[in-house]
């Protein structure tokens, strides 16, 4: 998510500059940054817009889409295709306009987003000249993976046959878009997944990991496998598990017979799971997992997503050279056993823009795999003993469509807010109305509309409302107040104006404010109005006095 093309930055504080494509189009960042939605998604790649919203088949899933969408795409653009000039053709028919370059004032907030800018801008350059030297480093072994990042053959289609083929046929361990976040919380952003509370234990997670891990594979994924052929309908995918399967039983079924050779797949996978799930995640659990930061390069974002493991001979050959995460993050598409050539360039940039670069033993990743589930689950933890008790201590009172209206003003105002009902009179006239004395003679004799009268405000009306809200019978409160005259029963005012405020009650104390509440959707619509149970309150100590 690199700033990339998202400004081309100048340093002239007077100027201003707009890039148009021929047609003249440009848009403002403002204006791309709205287009966020699953339905209404665009990106940029080099200064140029794309609407993708209608791209359903995109090769690499909607998931990348959606999480650049509004965003700056170009560096994750070249990240992830080999061949620019022949994509680009596929993207020409979603082209929507130029990027409209923006100046920068004399401001100090604005001045460092300028500078920025200008360290994003040559990390960028920099970056791009690192990867021309690693494109020039062009295996067997790891083969699902190394075709899915078509880093064997020089063309996409070869490499995505080949995929298919090896995955489908030879290993069966095809890589559905499979979600496990309601199995773990890792990050900490795990403390506003609260909502999972009900799911699963997550302050345990670290603990249960040693038997979820391992049952990943011929449980989890098994069945995700198959049922994500079915739901996706992705035939071809269906017809190479069947040719896997009858493979599979065909030869091993002749040797181990047919129970024997269940076993020895469930225990396979079991191995599998296990291995694949601690060295994946002692380079991605370990790090950092944030929200989404847009103002973060792509260079940036890999280094804080992920980690290495110390290069040894052990260590490559254990992880199948994948202890170079750092290195597999900012060029994907790169075969794996040459990301230890390219290590020291890495490094060495990041030096140059003081970027974090972590590598630790295995054993330290391993370690802290646990460490950091164990964080991740206490964060949720105590998130979720706070809603919990939160919503211990809540009650929720159903506000109905009609509502109930509770109409007050003092002498000065009463003209003001008779006037008010004449102009709102369809709207109110579906509610049950109440006033206190003279306002309510006043609507009934002005306007005709039912309402229920109690006592004028000085002799007890407002006393009166005050305990109707207290018992939940009154929804909405426009009391339309004076407050340039001194009042009689001032206290009495404070009192009901208190426990509409106690209770949550909707309350206008002048007309606008009265408006605002009549022209809400919530008026033709129901609304659960959320109380405290004042246990607090009632169990509070009484000091005694002797």
């Amino acid at each position: 998510m690199g700033l990339g093309g998202k400004a081309d930055v100048q340093t002239d504080n007077e100027a201003t500059a707009t890039t148009t494509n021929s047609d003249g189009t440009t848009i403002s960042w403002d204006e791309i940054e709205k287009h966020t939605a699953k339905n209404d998604r665009w990106f940029v790649i080099d200064n140029k817009v794309y609407n993708v919203t209608k791209w359903l088949k995109h090769p690499g899933g909607q998931a990348v889409l959606n999480h650049y969408a509004g965003q700056d795409a170009t560096e994750a653009f070249r990240a992830f295709h080999r061949d620019i000039p022949r994509v680009q053709k596929y993207l020409k028919h979603l082209y929507v306009g130029d990027v409209e370059n923006t100046t920068v004032t004399g401001h100090n907030d604005t001045r460092n987003k300028l500078a920025h800018n200008i360290e994003n801008l040559k990390l960028k350059e920099d970056f791009e000249e690192l990867r021309q030297k690693a494109q020039e480093m062009a295996q067997t072994g790891w083969l699902q993976h190394d075709f899915g990042h078509l880093s064997v053959f020089s063309t996409s289609k070869w490499n995505h046959l080949l995929h298919q083929f090896y995955i489908g046929f030879v290993k069966i361990d095809k890589d559905p878009d499979v979600r496990i976040e309601s199995m773990f919380l890792i990050g900490n952003i795990a403390k506003k997944n609260a909502k999972y509370g009900k799911k699963m234990p997550y302050n345990f997670q670290q603990f249960y990991f040693f038997v979820a891990a391992p049952l990943l594979f011929p449980l989890y994924f098994q069945f995700m496998t198959i049922r994500h052929v079915f739901v996706r309908r992705k035939w071809t995918d269906l017809s190479w598990m069947v040719l896997f399967y009858i493979k599979l039983f065909t030869l091993l079924t002749l040797k181990l017979g047919f129970l024997s050779t269940i076993k020895y797949l469930f225990l396979l996978r079991l191995f599998e799971s296990t291995w694949f799930a601690w060295v994946a995640q002692s380079n991605h659990v370990v790090m950092d997992i944030l929200e989404d930061k847009s103002n973060l390069s792509w260079v940036r974002m890999q280094l804080q997503a992920t980690c290495n493991i110390d290069k040894s001979i052990f260590n490559d050959w254990f992880t199948g050279h994948l202890n170079f995460q750092i290195e597999h993050h900012l060029f994907p598409t790169m075969p794996r056993h040459n990301l230890y050539k390219i290590q020291p360039l890495v490094k060495s940039l990041c030096e140059k823009y003081n970027i974090k670069y972590v590598c630790k033993p295995m054993m330290t990743a391993f370690i802290d795999i646990f460490l950091s589930l164990e964080k991740s689950g206490r964060l949720w933890h105590e998130s979720y003993m706070e809603l919990k008790m939160a919503d211990d201590q809540k009650q929720l009172f159903k506000i109905d469509t009609r509502k109930r209206i509770a109409l007050v003003a003092h002498d000065n105002k009463k003209i003001e807010l008779i006037e008010w009902i004449k102009r709102n009179r369809e709207i109110l006239k579906q509610h049950d109305l109440c006033a206190t004395g003279t306002t309510g003679k006043l609507i009934e004799n002005e306007l005709g509309l039912p309402v229920t009268k109690y006592k004028s405000g000085p002799l007890g009306g407002d006393q009166q409302l005050g305990a109707k809200i207290a018992e939940g019978l009154i929804d909405i409160l426009i009391f339309i107040s004076d407050s340039l005259e001194p009042q009689p029963h001032d206290s009495d005012v404070k009192a009901l104006l208190r426990l509409a405020n106690v209770w949550n009650i909707p309350t206008a104390c002048n007309l606008a404010s009265a408006d605002f509440i009549l022209t809400s959707p919530y008026m033709s619509s129901s609304y659960t109005r959320v109380v405290d149970s004042f246990e607090n309150y009632f169990n509070r100590s009484i000091v005694k006095r002797h």
